[in-house]
């Protein structure tokens, strides 16, 4: 059987809210390639991943924040 369920938290929408309805548009970036150097890598762009992100960087740490899909969501 190869039936794929779709989950909420997989989709790409963003739900109803007043983060979706107030954020701008997106740009598309380009997938990262070759080396980056920084002093930490954070992987996911939720509002965690975010946190963290603005954390460091405001601490005088060079910050890249790796996020497959949408930031802010998931």
């Amino acid at each position: 059987m190869n039936a794929r369920v779709q989950h909420p938290a997989r989709d790409d929408r963003h739900v109803a809210s007043y983060y979706a309805a107030s954020s701008h548009p997106q740009a598309d970036h380009p997938v990262l390639q070759g080396e980056l150097k920084v002093d930490v890598c954070v992987v996911g762009g939720g509002f965690s991943g975010l946190n963290t992100a603005i954390e460091l960087s405001e601490r005088g740490l060079s910050v890249a924040l790796l996020e497959a899909r949408k930031i802010g969501w998931g």
